[in-house]
């Protein structure tokens, strides 16, 4: 049931696991073909297999994900945060943004109480994170495809450098984002949408163990499947969409872990 050690890209075959279908009920979803789920159930599942119960977990651009909730049900205290309303009109338009604990979703993954009484919100700019977070905490720290929409790959990249200094010595850091497989060279790079190409993410793993922490290595190789080799084209259905097509652009989610080291 293991996943440990790799930082990879979603594949068909994860759907079959066990941990996927072990996770998928737990956070209130029903199993389909969509890297959305994958990458609830991929950070839950790394969760679980490192911190495991309790500890205090950090998110970052939750949105309405269900993750806040999965781990309080858990034992873990958890700091939700998000965009303040200000610089999150995007996310607002489309229903994706949270304004406070409210608007996270807890019915069918943890019991009311529980949920009130271990989960709080915040409102955060992921390019400036305030230093009382910055102070070596938290066991856990998370985004599920928030990263990539800061301000470009330099940008996306020093957070996930600086969120580093949230955690613990040997607590976990645990992220998705968008890789552009298709190519190596062009990409999309504007303020609210980077594609990260391998060199970008190869640039990351170099620059997190340079700052003395561990990196789960890149396992970036495609699955073999029709549903691996299908590219949802605009506009997006619900059912297979691993990949999709973003304008000239082909992009999945990929998973990166690192683990503090001092």
């Amino acid at each position: 049931m293991s996943i440990l050690s790799r930082s990879s890209r979603v594949r068909a075959v994860d759907f079959e696991s066990d941990w996927m279908k072990a996770r998928v009920p737990e956070l209130g979803e029903s199993m389909r073909l969509h890297r959305k789920l994958w990458e609830f159930a991929i950070i839950a599942e790394v969760y679980a297999e490192t911190v495991g119960r309790g500890g205090l977990a950090l998110g970052f651009g939750c949105g309405r994900e269900p993750l806040p909730a999965w781990l309080a049900n858990r034992g873990c205290r958890v700091v939700a945060s998000d965009q303040g309303e200000d610089t999150a009109t995007d996310w607002t338009a489309s229903n994706q943004h949270s304004r406070g604990l409210a608007d996270l979703p807890f019915q069918g993954i943890c019991e009311e109480r529980k949920f009130r009484g271990l989960v709080t919100y915040t409102p955060m700019d992921m390019n400036r994170i305030p230093d009382q977070y910055r102070s070596g905490l938290f066991d856990f720290t998370w985004s599920a495809g928030s990263f990539e929409h800061i301000g470009g790959i330099e940008a996306g990249i020093r957070f996930f450098l600086k969120q580093m200094e949230c955690l613990k010595p040997g607590g976990m850091a645990v992220h998705t984002t968008e890789f552009n497989f298709a190519s190596d060279e062009t990409t999309i790079e504007s303020h609210n949408l980077v594609l990260f190409r391998r060199r970008d993410l190869h640039d990351l793993e170099r620059r997190v163990i340079a700052q003395g922490d561990t990196f789960w290595s890149l396992d970036l190789e495609p699955g073999n499947t029709d549903a691996d080799r299908y590219v949802d084209p605009w506009p997006y259905k619900s059912e297979t969409h691993l990949s999709l097509a973003i304008a000239d652009h082909v992009s999945t989610s990929v998973l990166l872990v690192a683990r503090r080291g001092r």
